[in-house]
């Protein structure tokens, strides 16, 4: 009976019957001939210690090791869309700075200057993405062709906080947690005219001469850094219209959307005069939803949205507030 098939089945029996703990498995694991196990008994523990565990991730032990085929991040182009941006950001702004013009007591407050105003802001604001995604292709040179003339926004020139957010947070990012790698480049389209705005000329001199005007209104300003090629996520988002709500849901895990994303992603949402949604990005057929981000969002959020990030008072971007 002392044979080693009967001393394997007696030692299963002991696991099964004896076993019971961790000090009843050390104790088992001097029972047994070492050859079964080279594990050091003083390292049976229920916990692990931390740095027993960096030094495995260190030593790429332990972690997600991606095969040769996966390795090498796959470069993917969204083409955003120019005149949608620009109408986002002509209409928001044309109905916070109004309302803060009418809040202050301007009492000849004249609204055809002041739609005229919200169009060179957002001219100026798309000649700054144009600068930014020219320095972006000047690297990668896939799409440069599309951005030969020169950039004429310059970095002294000061943007609305939050255009200069958004805008800075269009760039290139790389995805995570999934299993192609994907390096997101953001490009105008072929045929984009007048670095994406409204017409040919610059209106800085105009411009200028409006700054003194929002700073009275309360409207932060802050130029942007064209040479940080490197954005977020917040321009992908896949926007679901049901009647007056919207969600947001990514197109990458939920890690690359911010609360700082779906903030500003809120002050695009721009509809025709039927309803229709407009997207800001064309998406691929590929794209499909990781996690809905947002939702019930309503015609309002872009005027809150805004105001939020000009850091304007609680009852401008409160959801409870009685805002028209």
């Amino acid at each position: 009976m002392d044979t080693q098939g009967a001393g394997t089945s007696i030692k299963r029996q002991r696991v099964d019957t004896q076993v019971r703990s961790v000090g009843d498995f050390v104790e088992y694991f001097h029972r047994v001939p070492q050859r079964l196990s080279s594990t050091d008994p003083e390292r049976l523990s229920l916990s692990i210690s931390p740095a027993f565990m960096q030094s495995l991730r260190d030593a790429n032990v332990l972690g997600l090791r991606k095969p040769p085929g996966q390795r090498v991040p796959i470069i993917t182009y969204y083409e955003l869309v120019p005149s949608v941006i620009r109408e986002a950001m002509r209409d928001v702004f044309e109905m916070y700075y109004k309302y803060r013009l009418i809040r202050n007591e301007v009492m000849d407050v004249d609204y055809a200057e002041v739609a005229d105003h919200a169009t060179v802001t957002a001219d100026v604001c798309m000649s700054a993405l144009y600068a930014k995604l020219r320095n972006i292709h000047r690297t990668f040179g896939t799409d440069s062709d599309r951005y030969t003339n020169s950039a004429r926004y310059t970095k002294n020139i000061e943007l609305p906080v939050p255009f200069a957010e958004a805008i800075s947070n269009i760039g290139v990012f790389n995805t995570e947690m999934t299993v192609n790698i994907k390096t997101v480049v953001p490009t105008y389209p072929e045929g984009t005219e007048n670095e994406g705005c409204s017409c040919e000329e610059f209106p800085i001199a105009r411009y200028c001469s409006i700054l003194p005007h929002m700073k009275n209104a309360g409207i932060p300003l802050k130029s942007i850094d064209i040479h940080d090629t490197t954005g977020t996520a917040w321009w992908t988002f896949k926007v679901k219209h049901d009647g007056d709500r919207y969600a947001f849901a990514g197109i990458f895990p939920p890690v690359l959307y911010s609360t700082l994303s779906c903030q500003i992603a809120q002050m695009f949402i721009v509809t025709d005069c039927h309803g229709t949604f407009s997207p800001i990005v064309t998406h691929q057929a590929e794209d499909l939803p990781y996690q809905t981000r947002l939702v019930d969002i309503r015609d309002d959020a872009p005027f809150r949205a805004f105001a939020a990030l000009c850091g304007g008072p609680s009852e401008e971007w409160n959801e409870y507030a009685n805002i028209h």
